[in-house]
C-alpha cells in the first residue's frame, strides 16, 4: 500500500499544491482538472489544462525569491514527471502535466 512510506503523503500534497499552482499562476486556463489514481504503491497525480501552447519552465531566480521552485521540487521529489499534450474528450487542446510517487523511500 502507498501509505507504507507516510513520507509520500507529505510530499504528494506539495507537490499538487506546486503544479495547480503553477496552473493557476501562469495560465488563462478555466478549466482545470486534477486526477489521482493510486495503484499499488505507485501514485500518479495529474492536472489538465486547457492552456495547450504554455510550457512549464524554470524561472531564473535567487534564494531570496518567493516563486520559481515547483520544476525543482518536481525534478528532485517525484520518481517520474513531464508534460503531455493531447485532444480533450470534447475535441479542445488540453495539456497534463503529471508525477509520480512510490516504491521503497526516495522512489
Amino acid at each position: 500500500m502507498f501509505f507504507r512510506y507516510p513520507h509520500h503523503a507529505d510530499t504528494a500534497r506539495l507537490l499538487v499544491s506546486e503544479i495547480v499552482t503553477n496552473v493557476n499562476l501562469h495560465t488563462d486556463s478555466l478549466a482545470v482538472r486534477l486526477e489521482v489514481v493510486l495503484r499499488h504503491d505507485l501514485l500518479r497525480v495529474s492536472v489538465y489544462d486547457d492552456a495547450f501552447d504554455a510550457d512549464p519552465h524554470q524561472k531564473p531566480g535567487d534564494a531570496y525569491d518567493e516563486n520559481g521552485r515547483g520544476l525543482l521540487l518536481l525534478t528532485d521529489l517525484a520518481r517520474d514527471w513531464g508534460v503531455r499534450r493531447s485532444a480533450a474528450a470534447h475535441g479542445t487542446p488540453a495539456k497534463q502535466i503529471w508525477f509520480e510517487l512510490g516504491g521503497a523511500p526516495g522512489g
